[in-house]
């Protein structure tokens, strides 16, 4: 049975939580549409710790597909991040691949 699809978890820290809705916004209106826009990556998962910290996950089909995203279009995007909130969070990025899957 095939491994599911790699998974590359982003994790943000808002310093304040006034600026939730703003990054909220960003994130669905913006942000993840730009990421799936580069069809490397299948699919997103936006998810609320609390009302400062949010989780995102991405999956691609395959290592090399997300290697290509990480190494074309991840450094624009996190660039842009940046200019919009830099200073005001801060994310930590891991990969995960895999190992074995039950039903």
């Amino acid at each position: 049975m095939p491994l599911p699809a790699i998974s590359y978890e982003v994790t943000v820290h808002l310093a304040d939580a006034g600026d939730a809705p703003d990054f909220q916004t960003w994130m669905r209106q913006e942000h993840i549409p730009a990421v799936l826009g580069t069809g490397l990556i299948s699919t997103a998962e936006f998810a609320r710790l609390d009302g400062q910290t949010y989780r995102t996950r991405y999956q691609a089909a395959t290592r090399a597909g997300l290697d290509q995203y990480l190494r074309e279009h991840s450094p624009a995007l996190r660039e842009e991040f940046a200019q919009r909130f830099g200073g005001r969070a801060t994310a930590s990025r891991e990969l995960w691949e895999p190992l074995q899957t039950w039903p």
